[in-house]
């Protein structure tokens, strides 16, 4: 039967007979290598069910057939805690010389779960396999052993420079599953996350985060380091912490001065993740210029050919009317120079500040103190900031009415993506009053389809029944643009459903 088995069969005959497990296990000591294959492969496949069987399975590590070793092995693993009396058997066969052996092993063990002194010892020796894959495996197995794989922790640190980006990832993970006994590696993460990988670095950020509050003081030493990527997985970290802690946000809200624009991001995010006592650190870093020296360490290769171009068209000015080069060089090469170096400084601003808009809006009913703030920037000279604020406004929702006047006034505004999105902000604020009405019926007429489009959705979300209302929704039925007229009419469908 087992040796041109058919391993499903005999799964579907194990479970109406289960005395053929005993079968199985006889079938074992076989001399045809077929049959002591696939009794063993069914095994397996029984888990837990097949635990009489543990004593001749561990003997079939000893067979001379690599494969059948490897496929007891496997068999083991699969049995769980139940063959934890294998482990220091399987734990001695981690030299062997089948790499494929080797690898499946360390699997087992981290399967079985119930490490000793031994298997642990040879784990961390399997950390400095020639395989890859034996290593990584290793690494999976003592993160399993949780607080148990104490004693690999320097192994597994050492694990994190491996040239192979699966083995570094594991061996974070592995430190992650150690859990807190592990905080002795944050230096180590800390320096790793610049790591040329993107999955490492992410597993170092997990890892990092679960090791909890205790860890922020060290993480904020970080905060102000060379490397952009170590920078940006401090801040994610503190983002995921959430920790509402004064110097934390200080310092984050000093890095909202940087230019380098990932990191501001990253930054603001994570203040916003803090909630309302991070309020008056975002207002503070609105008010603040971006740092001279983040934005000469942040000027791409693509700025620098622009100065380049810049430079040597000047040289041509230069010696087409005569001039002395050097000091035309030295002249103009300076204006264009101090022009470009201001226009990049009001550039990452308003985009910081913008930043720092959206954030406030994010936080939702906890920012209701900064909605003054939020409206005041409706006013700014602006573009970008204005369309933010009624964006922000709009986010916050119902409790934002102390800015429906700036809006309704917003929607005069000379660019369309202001009006647009003061129109539906109106909408989510959802207030109903006539100066409301009346503003939105206007708007319903913009030359710009966004604007009459972003009305429509706003009357929508108010949900009023008026008749001025009603009568402005249906001249926009006919509207020249298809998707103006399609709002307006599942509006118009959804007042006569009412």
């Amino acid at each position: 039967m087992l040796r041109d088995a058919r391993i499903d069969l005999i799964l579907s005959r194990v479970e109406k007979n289960p005395s053929i497990i005993e079968e199985l296990i006889q079938n074992l000591d076989s001399e045809i290598r077929s049959i002591r294959f696939n009794s063993i492969l069914v095994l397996g496949e029984l888990g837990i069910e097949s635990n009489s069987a543990l004593s001749k399975l561990t003997s079939c590590l000893e067979d001379e057939d690599w494969s059948i070793c490897r496929e007891a092995v496997r068999t083991l693993g699969k049995m769980g805690n139940f063959a934890e009396n294998a482990s220091s058997k399987l734990s001695n066969l981690l030299k062997s010389d089948e790499i494929s052996i080797r690898k499946e092993i360390a699997i087992a063990l981290g399967k079985i779960g119930q490490p000793s002194k031994e298997s642990i010892s040879h784990l961390i020796d399997a950390l400095k396999d020639k395989n890859e894959l034996v290593r990584m495996e290793a690494a999976h197995a003592l993160g399993i052993f949780g607080s148990k794989a104490q004693k690999s922790i320097p192994a597994l640190i050492n694990a994190i420079k491996d040239s192979n980006w699966p083995v570094r990832s594991a061996a974070v993970k592995a430190l992650s599953g150690i859990g807190k006994d592990a905080q002795q590696a944050a230096p180590f993460l800390l320096n790793a996350l610049q790591d040329k990988d993107w999955r490492v670095r992410q597993a170092i950020v997990r890892t990092l985060t679960n090791m909890g509050p205790e860890i922020v003081p060290m993480v904020l030493k970080y905060l102000d380091h060379y490397s952009l990527l170590i920078r940006e997985g401090v801040v994610e970290i503190l983002n995921e912490i959430k920790l509402d802690n004064p110097e934390v946000i200080s310092k984050l809200s000093i890095l909202l001065q940087e230019s380098h624009r990932s990191t501001r991001g990253k930054a603001t995010d994570a203040l916003r993740s803090i909630g309302d006592k991070a309020i008056p650190g975002l207002k503070r870093a609105y008010k603040k210029p971006i740092n001279i020296t983040f934005l000469i360490k942040s000027t791409n290769i693509r700025n620098m050919i622009i100065l380049l171009i810049l430079c040597i068209s000047t040289s041509i000015i230069s010696i087409i009317f005569n001039l002395p080069l050097l000091l035309y060089l030295l002249i103009t090469g300076g204006v264009f120079l101090s022009l470009y170096i201001i226009y990049l400084i009001r550039r990452e601003k308003l985009e910081r500040d913008a930043l720092i808009i959206s954030a406030l809006g994010g936080m939702r009913a906890e920012t209701k103190e900064a909605i003054p703030f939020i409206v005041e920037n409706l006013n700014h000279k602006s573009k970008i900031i204005r369309v933010e604020a009624a964006r922000a406004l709009g986010t916050i929702g119902n409790t934002a009415v102390e800015g429906v006047p700036a809006l309704i006034n917003a929607l005069k505004d000379r660019r369309k993506k202001v009006r647009s999105e003061s129109a539906i902000a109106l909408g989510k604020i959802g207030h109903s009053e006539n100066m409301v009405l009346e503003a939105l019926i206007n708007s319903t007429k913009d030359k710009r389809l966004d604007v009459r489009w972003r009305a429509a959705e706003a009357l929508a979300l108010i949900g009023t029944e008026d008749s001025k209302v009603i009568s402005a929704l249906k001249e926009l039925i006919h509207d020249k643009s298809d998707l103006v007229a399609e709002v307006a009419l599942g509006v118009l469908d959804e007042i006569s459903e009412a």
